[in-house]
């Protein structure tokens, strides 16, 4: 046997020395998934992220990573980027679900996972979600690329991310004035591909030569968009960006994204509305692409899509319990159904502290009048009933039994 024959990987692969937000080629995005070494913080990490984004839509979520230089912050975002992609998720997931796997049946203490309240189920529960339900819209870029000296350093960040923002739509990512009175303007008159196409036929290509534009040839540039679009106030537009005249401002690029979302919303909806054709199909996926997947949207099934039990629904019926005593929601918290839990030694691999929580509550919810009638009105009663519910050796696993319980008696 040779010395590298004792490796499973060969020690001469290419591995990036630093990743890069800005590389994702696709031999770099294999490498970074493949390689990626999981411990029990990183997933207990990425369980929080991806949990909270999930749980908090339409609400502000903000995640600052925080490390020392070298401490894998890069790595980190970047996987966790890949677990929201469409394109990534499903691999990106199955290697996390696969290390955690591993670390559960493995010899070493996995108190933290077990503290988390990381499980597996809830891992693939997840996976399910990002995979057929979310569609997330990403713009990944290194700050250090993207910066421009000459800009205000208290607008730094805002006028980056804006630049970035306007990339993402196909504009440009340098001249905000430009991008927003001009090129935005073109965009919302439904003018702004005619437009480049038109730019191209007098011998200029717009991507290409748009700083040229700005800097000496801004009075053609707004002379051929006006004969494209004759509504454009274009006096107005070349005195706008002459003088740099535009608010940079947090609230100001909020209002920007919350535009942007709402017109993708009212184009899809739009485009629903017609008749079924190959183009109506495409335009529909051009809209999609933000907020719903194409796929789901036109795909067709010949089975029912299967019942799925998650975290959310199980909060959400816990919310609408209408209790024995008298009171509405669950009676205990899950921070107090999970120290019971705890104390009974049930693991949450096994039941999820979210399944446990439920049952736990939907057993005070309707034995409450037995339990006082028999003076057993307390926490461990209750636990015991649950326990006995979810891990009944005759029964189908306790998240199917619970599945099975919701649909058909709940529902």
């Amino acid at each position: 046997m040779k010395f590298k024959d004792l490796y499973e990987r060969g020690l001469d692969r290419k591995v990036n020395p630093a990743v890069s937000a800005s590389d994702l080629s696709e031999e770099t995005v294999h490498t970074e998934i493949e390689e990626y070494v999981f411990t029990q913080e990183i997933i207990v990490n990425l369980f929080n992220i991806l949990t909270n984004i999930r749980l908090n839509q339409g609400s502000h979520v903000g995640i600052w990573i925080n490390g020392y230089y070298g401490s894998g912050k890069s790595h980190f975002l970047k996987y966790t980027s890949y677990c929201l992609s469409g394109k990534y998720s499903k691999k990106a997931f199955e290697r996390l679900i696969d290390a955690t796997q591993q670390m559960l049946l493995g010899d070493k203490d996995t108190s933290a996972l077990e503290i988390a309240g990381v499980s597996l189920s809830d891992l693939r529960d997840l996976q399910n979600w990002y995979e057929n339900k979310a569609d997330v819209e990403m713009v990944m870029f290194n700050i250090g690329d993207v910066h421009d000296a000459n800009v205000d350093r208290a607008n730094t960040f805002t006028t980056i991310f804006w630049n970035q923002f306007n990339a993402k739509r196909g504009y440009n990512s340098f001249n905000l004035p430009m991008a927003q009175y001009l090129e935005k303007a073109l965009d919302d008159d439904g003018k702004f591909e005619e437009f480049k196409k038109y730019v191209k036929g007098k011998g200029y290509d717009w991507e290409r030569n748009i700083s040229r534009f700005a800097a000496s040839k801004l009075d053609l540039a707004l002379q051929m968009a006006k004969e494209i679009d004759p509504a454009l106030a274009i006096d107005v537009i070349r005195e706008r960006i002459k003088n740099n005249d535009i608010n940079i401002s947090v609230e100001a690029f909020a209002a920007e994204m919350k535009e942007y979302i709402e017109k993708l919303y009212t184009k899809l909806h739009e485009a629903m509305e017609k008749p079924v054709t190959l183009g109506s199909a495409e335009e529909v996926g051009l809209y999609a692409k933000t907020i719903c997947r194409l796929e789901k949207l036109h795909g067709h099934h010949d089975e029912p899509e299967a019942a799925t039990f998650d975290r959310e629904t199980a909060m959400q019926w816990a919310a609408n319990m209408q209790n024995a005593d008298g009171s509405t929601g669950p009676h205990w918290t899950m921070e107090q159904t999970t120290a019971v839990a705890e104390s009974m030694g049930i693991q949450a691999p096994v039941v999820p502290r979210w399944a446990w929580g439920v049952t736990m509550n939907m057993m005070y919810s309707d034995y409450y009048p037995v339990a006082v009638e028999f003076g057993l009105n307390r926490p461990e009663f209750y636990a015991a009933l649950a326990k006995a519910f979810l891990l009944d050796k005759d029964g189908p696993g306790a998240e199917e039994k619970l599945l099975r319980y919701y649909e058909h008696v709940v529902k």
